[in-house]
């Protein structure tokens, strides 16, 4: 959550089977990690919480990607640190096209790269992606896609 109280917003873009992720060099971690587009939200507005997060992860996205969205939908809200930080990211899930060309992405990004869905575990296991952000919106947005307990029951 930035200074002004909006909260950030985490987009999970997946295209044919693949996230759109960036490459990203963080200082306090002294390394690059592999993460989804982010970034701080607008503050202020009329508009609802859901609407505005969804107006940040459009635009969030073309900054650090280039590449435009659809069907945009809030999968949830997560907090880096609830001991310590008051504010929470609202992770944003959209639909991408891998066959439109990406345009000039911001100067923070180091790359794009189309990740394939299946091999972010092992990607998360060797240390690649390990950022606490990308960690929970891969969660929410996994957790979107499985059946739930209750509905299997009824089958």
């Amino acid at each position: 959550m930035a200074e002004d109280g909006a909260p950030g917003v985490v987009v999970v873009g997946v295209a044919s089977g693949h996230f759109a992720m960036v490459e990203h060099w963080r200082p306090a971690a002294g390394r690059t990690f592999l993460e989804f587009p982010r970034g701080f939200g607008t503050p202020g507005g009329s508009d609802s919480a859901d609407r505005a997060a969804i107006t940040d992860a459009r635009r969030e996205l073309r900054e650090e990607t280039g590449l435009q969205g659809t069907q945009f939908q809030v999968l949830g809200r997560v907090w880096a640190d609830s001991s310590l930080l008051q504010g929470h990211a609202t992770v944003v899930g959209a639909a991408l096209d891998r066959s439109a060309s990406a345009a000039a992405h911001d100067t923070e990004i180091d790359a794009l790269h189309w990740v394939p869905v299946h091999q972010v575990p092992s990607l998360m296991e060797a240390g690649v992606i390990a950022d606490g952000l990308t960690l929970s919106a891969y969660a929410l947005w996994s957790a979107r896609r499985q059946p739930r307990e209750d509905e299997r029951a009824l089958r």
